[in-house]
This record gives C-alpha cells, sequence and structure tokens, in this order.
C-alpha cells in the first residue's frame, strides 16, 4: 500500500533519477520472524553451531552494516536445545535485526542490516526483532541508511513506551512510514553513503593507530627505554625519583552549590566528572549557575592557567590540561585541582597522570564498590621520575605533537560525520 505524503522527493538527488518516490509503511514491506531470549550465561566465544545477535552488541559494537567476517559474534552453547527453530526464523542476508529495549532514546529501535552471514547459521536474540523484506524489493544496505534519517528515528522514539527502560512492539514499528524510491536509486544512494561510511572506517583506523603508538611511546619515555639528548648531542642527567605531592604547589577540589544555589541559571559553567573525557573538556553536558554560585566555588578551588583538572570518583584520573584562563567556569567537589610547582612543566605533569604506571597506581588506590574515588592524600603518594625541565619541555614537545595529529584526524571523523548526517537529511524523504 503506497501512502500519500506532501513531499515525495528529496532534497538532494542523482540527476539520472525522475520518480517519486513510495510510501509505505514499515510492515508493508517486512514480515516479523520470532527471535530468542537466550541470555548472556547461554553464549560463548570459543565454540558452537550457532552465531547468536544479541541486542546489547547492537547497542555497543555491532557496525550498522553487519559483516559476520568482520564482526566478534558469540556463539549458543551447545547444550542449547534449538530444534523449536525452523529455518525460517534463521537470519538471510538482508535482514533486519532491531534492538527492542533500551535506557534512552538514542539507542531505542537501533537496528543492523546483515550484509554478510559467510553460509553460516545465525540467530538474532533477546530483545530484537527481526524482519525480513519479503513484500518489496530492497537493495542490500539501503534500510541501513533509512532507519539512521531523522525522520525514522523520530517516529520510533514517539512509539517507544516504558518508564526506566523503553520498548517497542512490532505492532507499533509495523506502522512506521517508510519512504523509498526505486530499486536503482536506492542502489546509488547506498553505494554513495558506503563511501562515506568506508572513509569513516580508514579515519577511525588511523585514529586508533595513533593512539597506540602513543601509547607505546609513553610506556618507553616514562621507563627510561627511550632518551632525548639536548641539542649538542648530549645527555641528560638521571631522573630523579619524587611523590606527586613533591612537585604540586597547589592543590584542591570545588564545592557544591547544589546545597545553597540552583543550577541551571546564569552564565557560569559548572564543570563535573562527567564533562572531563579523554583530555577533553565536554561543555555541552555542562551545567549553569549563577554568579553567587560562582564566587562561592571560586573562592575554595581558584582555578588558572597551566592547572590539571582531574576526576576524583568514577573513572578516576581522567584529566584535562587548561591550556585558557577559566573566566566563567568551575568546578565541583568530584574534582582535584592541581598546580604543578616550576620544578615540572604543566603539560609534563599531564602526561605524567597519563601513562600507564600511573593510571594503574590510580586504579590500585581507589576505593569503594559500585563507584570507585581516590583521597587526595593518596593521590599525592604517586610515585613519578621527574628529568631535568628542558628534557621535560622535548617530552612534552614530542607527545603533544602526537596529539595536535590525534585532534586533527578527530576533528577529520567528526567533519565527516556531519557530512554524513546532513546527506541522511538531504538525500531522504
Amino acid at each position: 500500500m503506497d501512502l500519500k505524503i506532501e513531499n515525495t522527493l528529496p532534497k538532494k538527488r542523482f540527476s539520472s533519477f525522475k520518480k517519486n518516490w513510495n510510501v509505505k509503511l514499515y510492515g508493508d514491506i517486512y514480515n516479523f520472524y520470532s527471535t530468542n531470549s537466550l541470555s548472556r550465561d547461554k553464549l560463548n566465544y570459543e565454540s558452537g553451531k550457532v552465531f547468536n545477535i544479541h541486542y546489547g552488541d547492537i547497542h555497543t559494537k555491532f557496525s550498522s552494516l553487519f559483516d559476520l567476517t568482520k564482526e566478534l559474534v558469540p556463539l549458543i552453547n551447545n547444550d542449547v536445545d534449538l530444534s523449536k527453530y525452523n529455518e525460517e526464523k534463521y537470519c538471510r542476508e538482508g535482514d533486519l535485526v532491531v534492538a527492542d529495549a533500551s535506557e534512552d532514546y538514542e539507542d531505542i529501535g537501533k537496528t543492523i542490516e546483515l550484509i554478510n552471514i559467510n553460509n553460516k547459521k545465525v540467530l538474532a536474540g533477546l530483545h530484537t526483532f527481526l524482519a525480513r523484506p519479503n513484500k518489496y524489493k530492497m537493495a542490500k544496505g539501503f534500510a541501513t541508511y533509512l532507519m539512521q534519517t531523522w525522520k525514522v528515528r523520530k517516529q520510533v522514539m514517539v512509539i517507544a513506551q516504558g518508564t526506566k527502560v523503553l520498548g517497542i512492539a512490532t505492532g507499533r514499528l509495523g506502522k512506521v512510514k517508510l519512504s523509498i524510491p526505486e530499486y536503482q536509486e536506492q542502489k546509488k544512494i547506498t553505494s554513495f553513503l558506503n563511501s562515506v561510511d568506508d572513509k569513516l572506517k580508514q579515519l577511525t583506523k588511523k585514529k586508533e593507530l595513533l593512539n597506540e603508538y602513543k601509547k607505546g611511546v609513553m610506556q618507553k619515555i616514562f621507563s627510561q627505554e627511550l632518551r632525548f639528548k639536548d641539542d649538542n648531542g648530549n645527555k641528560y642527567p638521571d631522573w630523579e625519583e619524587k611523590k606527586l605531592g613533591e612537585v604540586l604547589e597547589r592543590t584542591s577540589t570545588g564545592l557544591n552549590p547544589r546545597r545553597n544555589f540552583k543550577l541551571g541559571f546564569g552564565n557560569n559553567y559548572y564543570i563535573t566528572i562527567k564533562n572531563i573525557d579523554n583530555g577533553k573538556l565536554n561543555f555541552d553536558k555542562a551545567e549553569k549557575i549563577d554568579d553567587d554560585a560562582m564566587k562561592m566555588i571560586s573562592k575554595r578551588s581558584n582555578l588558572t592557567k597551566n592547572d590539571i583538572i582531574m576526576s576524583s570518583i568514577g573513572n578516576v584520573g581522567e584529566s584535562y590540561l587548561l591550556k585558557e584562563e577559566p573566566i566563567n567556569w568551575n568546578i565541583n567537589e568530584s574534582v582535584f585541582m592541581l598546580r604543578a610547582k616550576s620544578i615540572i612543566k604543566p603539560y609534563f605533569l599531564y602526561f605524567i597522570l597519563n601513562n600507564a604506571d600511573s593510571k594503574w597506581y590510580l586504579k590500585s588506590n581507589s576505593t569503594g564498590s559500585s563507584f570507585k574515588s581516590i583521597k587526595l592524600k593518596d593521590l599525592k603518594l604517586l610515585p613519578l621520575r621527574l628529568p631535568s625541565l628542558d628534557e621535560q619541555q622535548k617530552i612534552s614537545n614530542f607527545l603533544s605533537a602526537i596529539d595536535k595529529k590525534i585532534d586533527l584526524v578527530n576533528t577529520q571523523i567528526e567533519n565527516t560525520k556531519a557530512f554524513k548526517k546532513g546527506l541522511l537529511q538531504q538525500m531522504f524523504v
């Protein structure tokens, strides 16, 4: 059944195609098949004859264009009885596997399309729908991008139900409207977007390799397997054994303005542990506080350029070096402020906190069951080796140059994602 809507043509289109797109219901294209409800303890990664797609893996690691040969997929334990699953309930290439449960709207209904199952037996598992395009010809991969468009995502969010955990039903999903072009146009769009995804994969791999290279180099530098020489080719002095507290001029934490002030008002940022991520600050998630709350917190932490702020709970040790003056923001009590003495370069101190030995120390000295934390007195006992200021500068320059390359690739990744998002808005109805 074709449905009538006002706009049946995309904004951006290949010139060789002229026909209007058809608007169909999800259920006019796909048949739904039952899936299993096997928990993780019924799965393994070592032996078995049947692979199983768990909804948790759809949310966290599987590519939307699912290729069994490129994914780490669990197998169903050999002692599980699968006799009730007839041939049509096993996955086929072109099928969609939809996650029917999620804790947030962003991932509810997240979909993967099976483009290669390598002639293996695969079942869709716990909290998934198996949708097969029996009723309409769909180009391989086209549905992957169609399901990522805002128009479809918005409809899926609307039909989601639940409080703590959101869920969708096949009856409601079957009524979602999908705009579909002719088969050849589907193929053309898919091929073009595949090339964008290939670019994203290449950039992501490049970033992973740079991060691995940096990790390996840092290990060699801080174990002194790799040493730098001065401009005349001479060795630098031996490194000195220190404790972190010996190289810090000042330490503090912020305060919690929730006790006396309402959050969400004013023009000052209120930074907590959730805003520090992989050496960056994410202001998108930062709350706002008014000037009175800002004055109260500033008296305690008094941040300035070249200070390091570090998570003291949760992901202990996640840190950020202030490369700018923090004019309109400050920290709460879950964040340490560390200010270096003149004997250590702030950038070098930042790298020390992020090397493997320091991360191991922070993890080992954190306490708590569900939510780990470290006390300031224990943090100050972190052992470190301190080279001369000149060698510190050379090390910092070397490592920061790698960071700049990583940042550049990350910018390219974000720009490519934005480009793809724009294409999804313009190439689909």
